[in-house]
């Protein structure tokens, strides 16, 4: 079908799916050349719409010789059309094509890379996150040689976002590119960091002529994005200077922390690699990142004084994977870490083969039955279903005979399994309970099954709030001495006591079987501790820092969740700034003290929360009326309004981190860990009356539609006033 344009002559095509198509052409008015870009489709769904929009907002926005410009938005039709200025570009895939072995030589890949990390400085300095560098998507000019990056379709507003746990087939991006924490395997955030990552992915092929993780499936390959090493670039060319390599290495660090933290810092240190490229042919070996200190305040995304917390969960996990069911309690008050001490430990089970899968109780649905087992289960469906047909069908093959005639039973306690397991016949109807012990027996042989094949990692997070159906079940999930499976469990040890249900269930275990349970219990953080915090997140020495650590030592008592806030409190109330001109961060304790930031975590949050535009504080009282799970479909019902407005109205608190996003869903509140700490009663009296199951809990929705790209997009568009 041909393809018209009213006021462009279309020339030479240069690629087309069955999504987008992009071509040559001529203005009309001026013969200005230019590239269309164009659905091929008549009907692009919202999220292709929307993705097309958020490229064509930040191309406009984002002025840099290194990054494409943008002439024109058009409408064909109802469809959008993108107008782009021809600079007479191929990508860099086409372009190291007519290298031998598709190896760039060494001058050419480091101009390159000079150039990109130039255009990255400015992305970031936007608080822009690209999210999809690879060479399909990086233009070159054969004749003038410089660099442009293209199409921003995923980039992310924000300066840190959770990736959803999805299957691989359905992560965003292209696979063999994609960062470790864009896995959603990583218990790490994507931020700007994830760019280094997919650049040193890209330098990499460049220089090699391959990929650094190749696998038989896409499974294979986030494996080894979060787990395996690559090659180093000396197997594929000896030509390669040792430096070099280095650089490419740390970009490709698996840790963020340990990637480039700055853009401005990477490009120093390529010059300086180029310098002696061409001034000495070779590079004789320097230090990395001298020069490489982010202006970006970020607080390192790991954990502090928990080596020993680790070890211990990842030794549970080995004797499980060796057939020995194993219980493991964490406890600690509120805002400790238990939470974040368990998910660090995500990485390594995943790369030993291991499932895991997480649920939350919640203290104002504990009339809710089996709600964290719900929610963790819904995980494992979304494993199990993103398997291949054979696969997929061998497993339901082996529930229905494991289960027979029961297998209905899993069907009604989450439809869910419907999908997997099909329509099946009623059971029979039995006395309340008798029906509870088929439930046990099933729930447990379904648990024992799926053990099977590969270790089994259920995380019950606060366990003081699990209704008696679960406290009596889990007994029953640990029976078996040879499964591989490991349940852990997280609790407040303040809320509880010997009496309660849940401190009783746990003896009961441990009168069965002692050896099989683990116990830890979290303590708050020492001085040594902030003071290695600090010392990663300010890049000052420990002499330099010791005043500072010992004022965050005092005003949160080592409590983690208060450190991070007290922190960010601090940079945003301008008391820790970057100082361009010494290129290091200031501060003054003295100053802090006297501007009297309250060692009241009640305090502190209250006050960003009143800082909110008043449409966005009272659209959080009316979504803590619904729940600590809701999604955005449901407020645009109690307050009507398009997607669009409702999220412009909650931006304000998106961007200041009091709605969080986990798992692909915007979820209400500052962090699971707070509610303890803070006094629900200060809350209540306090004039903005905010619902305390909300405001203080960081929970994963089961029901959110709009995954956060959606979101986010639909924010952009109508904070920037975009009626498209």
């Amino acid at each position: 079908m041909n393809y018209e344009l009213p006021g462009y002559t279309l020339k030479e095509l240069i690629f087309i799916n069955a999504r987008t198509r992009i071509q040559r052409a001529v203005r009309n008015e001026d013969n200005c050349a230019v590239i269309i870009k164009a659905f091929t489709t008549s009907f692009p769904s919202l999220r292709q719409r929307q993705s097309f929009l958020l490229s064509y907002d930040l191309l406009e926005k984002l002025e840099h010789p290194n990054i494409i410009k943008v002439i024109d938005y058009l409408d064909r039709d109802g469809l959008p059309v993108m107008v782009l200025e021809d600079t007479e570009s191929i990508d860099l895939r086409q372009y190291a094509q007519q290298f031998v072995m598709q190896q760039l030589p060494i001058e050419p890949l480091l101009n390159i890379a000079i150039q990109l990390a130039d255009a990255l400085s400015v992305i970031h300095k936007a608080e822009v996150i690209h999210k999809d560098l690879h060479p399909g998507n990086i233009l070159i000019n054969v004749k003038t040689d410089r660099v442009q990056i293209n199409d921003f379709g995923l980039a992310s507003l924000l300066s840190r976002e959770q990736t959803t746990l999805a299957p691989p087939e359905q992560l965003e991006g292209v696979l063999a590119y994609i960062s470790p924490e864009q896995t959603g395997r990583m218990n790490r955030s994507v931020d700007y960091r994830s760019d280094f990552y997919t650049l040193g992915v890209t330098l990499y092929e460049l220089l090699s002529g391959q990929q650094p993780f190749k696998a038989d499936d896409a499974l294979g390959v986030v494996y080894a994005h979060i787990a395996k090493a690559h090659k180093p670039l000396s197997t594929w060319r000896s030509d390669i200077p040792i430096t070099l390599s280095r650089l490419i290495d740390k970009l490709l660090s698996k840790a963020a922390e340990q990637r480039y933290q700055s853009a401005s810092g990477l490009k120093k240190d390529l010059e300086k690699c180029l310098l002696l490229f061409k001034t000495q042919h070779e590079m004789v070996e320097f230090s990395l990142g001298k020069d490489d200190i982010s202006s970006h305040f970020q607080i390192p995304q790991k954990l502090y004084g928990r080596k020993r917390e680790v070890k211990t969960i990842f030794d549970c996990f080995k004797r499980a994977s060796a057939g020995g069911t194993q219980l493991l309690t964490v406890s600690g008050y509120s805002g400790v870490g238990k939470s974040a001490l368990v998910h660090e430990v995500h990485q390594s089970i995943a790369a030993h083969g291991g499932l895991f899968v997480s649920g939350k109780f919640d203290q104002f649905q504990r009339s809710t039955p089996y709600s964290a087992l719900k929610q963790a289960l819904k995980t494992w469906l979304l494993y199990a279903l993103s398997q291949g047909e054979a696969d997929l069908e061998n497993m339901r093959s082996n529930i229905h005979e494991s289960l027979g005639e029961n297998a209905r039973v899993m069907n009604d306690f989450m439809p869910e399994f419907i999908p997997l397991l099909g329509e099946l016949s009623e059971v029979s109807i039995l006395e309340a309970q008798e029906n509870l012990v088929r439930f046990n027996v099933v729930f447990q042989k379904f648990i024992k099954l799926i053990s099977q094949d590969r270790p089994f990692v259920l995380f019950i997070d606060d366990l003081q709030w699990a209704d008696r159906g679960t406290l009596n079940l889990l007994p029953m999930i640990l029976e078996s001495l040879h499964d591989q499976i490991l349940v852990i469990t997280a609790y407040r040890e303040n809320e509880v006591d010997e009496n309660h249900p849940a401190m009783q269930t746990i003896s009961l275990i441990r009168q069965h079987d002692d050896e099989r349970v683990t116990s830890l219990s979290l303590a708050p953080l020492g001085l040594k501790d902030i003071a290695v915090l600090l010392k990663d997140s300010l890049y000052r020495s420990e002499k330099d820092l010791q005043p500072l650590a010992e004022l965050v030592q005092l005003k949160t008592n080592g409590n983690p969740f208060f450190v991070n806030e007290f922190l960010k409190t601090l940079y945003h109330e301008g008391l820790l700034s970057f100082d361009l001109s010494h290129h290091r961060w200031m501060w003054d304790v003295k100053t802090i003290n006297e501007k009297g930031i309250t060692d009241n975590v009640v305090a502190l949050m209250l006050a960003k929360m009143q800082k909110l535009p008043k449409e966005t504080q009272q659209l959080m009282r009316l979504a803590a009326c619904v729940g600590s799970r809701f999604d955005l479909q449901l407020l645009t019902i109690i307050q009507p309004s398009s997607i669009e407005e409702i999220t412009r109205r909650l931006w304000p608190a998106i961007t200041e981190g009091l709605i969080l996003q986990d798992g692909g869903a915007w979820c209400l509140g500052v962090d699971e860990s707070l509610f303890d700490v803070m006094n629900s009663d200060a809350i209540i009296d306090n004039v903005t009356t905010y619902h305390p199951s909300n405001l203080l809990e960081h929970a994963v929705s089961p029901h959110c539609k709009f995954l956060h790209d959606r979101m986010l997009e639909a924010a952009y568009h109508s904070l920037s006033g975009d009626k498209r």
